[in-house]
């Protein structure tokens, strides 16, 4: 896989991870899962969130555009 593919996977990987955090907002306010679960489940895709824009700057950084 070269440097564009992986921005291009990386740009997908984070609209997946904002669809995700919508869904786990709108399972908190149905109550369909606890108030705890959200709260873990929403800092681990900030995590997640904060690698992928990391690795986003790198590969923009190494001149692919």
């Amino acid at each position: 896989m070269g440097d564009t593919e992986l921005r291009r996977f990386v740009r997908i990987s984070l609209g997946s991870l904002s669809e995700l955090e919508s869904e786990i907002l709108l399972a908190a306010r149905l109550e369909m899962i606890g108030q705890e679960v959200s709260h873990q489940l929403l800092f681990s895709i900030g995590s997640l969130r904060g690698m992928l824009h990391k690795l986003h700057q790198i590969l923009q950084s190494k001149g692919t555009g």
